[in-house]
């Protein structure tokens, strides 16, 4: 998975004030939990921005005061109304010790379903992932080349050793549907052949 590093600076004070002048500085008031103590800091607002419009999960390394800090992101506070970060907490992760993110999907391969034009039906796009940190993925692979119409993949079907996926078994991820085009063409084939024996009926008794 990748990582990426970025600065924060030690809070001064904590409250409801000092957060107000932070964010309108730029900032963004931030906790992380997970270490020895809570620790409270503040980064860029600009430069967070940046890293969360990623669709991939990110570790971070923050340097707090020359200190570098290995972390995911736990929760992110959007003001209701300008969707500006108002505040986001992290937790501190351990080399031995697992951690829960949601992964996206990726599915790769021509689907022989879709080749015969239907298409792919997307239940989740992302998964909950328990795994030690150098082993969580940054995507989970799902091959859907011997999907055909009708066919799915279900969380059963996927099983990797690096990693556990927090779903039930039973719950569908992504299938092979009929579309329109199908299902008229089908029914007018269905329809040809049918005309095609009641005019050989008919002409067997005329």
């Amino acid at each position: 998975m990748k990582v990426l590093s970025i600065s924060g600076s030690p809070r001064e004070s904590v409250g409801k004030k000092d957060a107000k002048q932070l964010r309108k500085k730029g900032f963004v008031p931030c906790v992380m939990y997970g270490g020895e103590k809570q620790l409270f800091f503040y980064v860029e607002e600009i430069k967070m921005l940046s890293l969360i419009s990623s669709l991939e999960p990110l570790m971070l390394d923050i340097d707090v005061n020359g200190k570098i800090h290995r972390c995911i992101i736990q929760e992110i506070q959007f003001h209701p109304v300008t969707d500006r970060i108002i505040h986001i907490d992290f937790v501190e992760i351990k080399d031995d010790k697992p951690i829960t993110m949601n992964v996206p999907v990726k599915f790769e391969g021509d689907s022989i379903g879709i080749k015969r034009g239907g298409k792919l039906d997307i239940k989740l796009k992302k998964l909950p992932v328990k795994a030690i940190p150098s082993k969580m993925p940054s995507y989970i692979p799902i091959n859907i080349t011997k999907l055909d119409i009708g066919d799915s993949i279900r969380v059963r079907d996927i099983s990797n050793d690096d990693y556990q996926i927090l779903k039930p078994p039973h719950l569908m991820i992504a299938k092979i549907i009929f579309i329109r085009t199908i299902i008229t063409q089908i029914e007018e084939d269905t329809d040809t052949e049918e005309l095609a024996e009641t005019d050989e009926v008919a002409n067997e008794t005329e």
